[in-house]
């Protein structure tokens, strides 16, 4: 059976600089080119590189619109809820600036405004603070109840001393004093807290 000789032809590598084609019969090394001299293997590696930096380029360029139609969504979705929302919103600062004057109607009416407008069907950050609202109105009643409790019992104290003559109430007297006055410190705080925290979330539109 003859031999056969088999010769591989390799194929002709193109510069990626000058763009000079290899040709069998050019001199010098198989690694370079002949007209420039520039080494095929830097080359491939530098149009490798330049194609990789391409691509991130290309995926930071989509990362950026995305994100950027993400944003404008967002944006257009937050203009509808707020103003959805703007009645709602305008009703909550209502009733804080309601329950700062010192007045029963006021108070009757911020109570009034949280409770018509707070939604029970619901779990939004406005309904938070509407139900904020009617806690502090609670609160602050009860203390309420708690200093004119003791108020009537320094009265009718006062009034054992200067009917009766007894002097063992004074004694009463002092402490009704002490405590109404104990009680309005305390809701004064509690008032001064609540009202001012939940107005400032408020003005931010964060839930107290």
């Amino acid at each position: 059976m003859p031999e056969m000789n088999l010769k591989i032809v390799e194929p002709e590598r193109k510069c990626l600089k000058c763009g000079h084609v290899r040709r069998p019969d050019d001199g010098g090394p198989d690694y370079a080119c002949p007209a420039c001299g520039a080494v095929y293997a830097k080359l491939e590696a530098l149009q490798r590189e330049q194609a990789e930096l391409e691509d991130r380029q290309s995926i930071e360029t989509r990362n950026l619109e995305r994100r950027a139609a993400l944003q404008e969504r967002f944006d257009r979705e937050q203009a509808v809820r707020e103003a959805a929302e703007g009645p709602r919103y305008a009703a909550a600062h209502a009733a804080y600036l309601l329950m700062v004057l010192p007045f029963a109607v006021t108070q009757a009416l911020s109570i009034a405004i949280a409770y018509k407008m707070r939604r029970s069907d619901e779990d939004s950050w406005l309904d938070e603070h509407f139900t904020w609202q009617i806690r502090t109105f609670w609160y602050l009643g009860g203390l309420a109840l708690l200093a004119g409790a003791s108020l009537l019992v320094g009265a009718a104290s006062i009034s054992s001393v200067a009917i009766l003559r007894n002097a063992a109430h004074v004694e009463w007297t002092f402490k009704s004093l002490a405590a109404f006055a104990t009680i309005c410190a305390v809701a004064l705080l509690t008032a001064m807290y609540r009202i001012g925290k939940g107005w400032y979330r408020l003005s931010r539109r964060e839930s107290p």
